[in-house]
């Protein structure tokens, strides 16, 4: 009877985070359903702050539950990359995005054309909602891409893929994994549900070459950053750019 019980207590420790993740992702497509032109032109600080706590509130559930559930947190994929090749490929790319992200600074403030195309790529991608204006909104932007990058990847990358890959191939776990991942972006509409499961696919192949989290996790909040350098910078040219003549588009 005990270890029944103690059995039971053991899958319960996983259920509870299962079902945050879906209240979770649930509350992601209501607050997407009821967003409103008014809503966008309100300061993004509230939308950043709650969905930063959120995150964070969902990744310790999950480790949580994970940690009572008799399992090491090394196979949650916090630990150290895989040996050899594995390892060399995952932190490849964490360099590789790094780079990324370097270059990506340097063209956009030393190029108008380069500033002027991420403004069209913008103007069509249904993100100003959540787009920083003011310093105080970049600058918290920034803490929300750490927070991103590492509460995602132990959500949708270590917990989730490991508890579906309890009763499932590890191929339809990680599959199943990152189509959650890319609906919980609905709110970039059906363009970025691709974009973002494409990224998410890259993520957990990065994840199951090197074995552990923590490249995915620099990648990822690599990429977030990188969006967010472009936002300050083509914010920080744009009355330049238009009394040069260089921008024609008006966001």
């Amino acid at each position: 009877m005990q270890d029944f019980i103690l059995s039971t207590l053991t899958e319960l420790a996983l259920i509870v985070p299962l079902l945050t993740i879906i209240g979770f992702l649930i509350y992601g497509w209501y607050e997407n359903a009821i967003r409103s032109d008014e809503r966008d032109r309100e300061s993004r600080l509230p939308l950043y702050n709650k969905t930063i706590m959120m995150l964070w509130g969902v990744a310790i559930v999950c480790v949580t539950g994970w940690f009572y559930s008799n399992r090491s947190l090394e196979a949650l994929g916090l630990s150290w990359t895989e040996p050899g090749w594995r390892g060399w490929i995952a932190w490849g790319v964490v360099g590789f995005g790094f780079a990324y992200l370097v270059y990506s600074a340097i063209t956009l403030t030393l190029s108008a054309s380069a500033r002027q195309q991420v403004r069209t790529q913008l103007s069509g991608a249904d993100l100003d909602f959540m787009r920083p204006r003011t310093a105080i909104e970049h600058h918290r932007f920034k803490i929300l891409s750490f927070t991103a990058g590492v509460t995602e990847e132990i959500i949708f990358r270590g917990f989730l893929i490991a508890v579906l890959s309890l009763f499932m191939p590890m191929v339809l776990a990680a599959i199943i994994a990152v189509t959650l991942f890319g609906i919980g972006h609905i709110y970039q509409g059906f363009a970025g549900i691709i974009h973002t499961s494409l990224i998410g696919g890259i993520l957990t192949a990065i994840y199951l070459i090197g074995g552990s989290l923590w490249p995915a996790i620099l990648v990822h909040i690599l990429i977030d950053l990188t969006a967010g350098v472009q936002f300050q910078l083509i914010d920080r040219f744009e009355a330049h750019d238009n009394a040069s003549g260089t921008s024609t588009l008006i966001i």
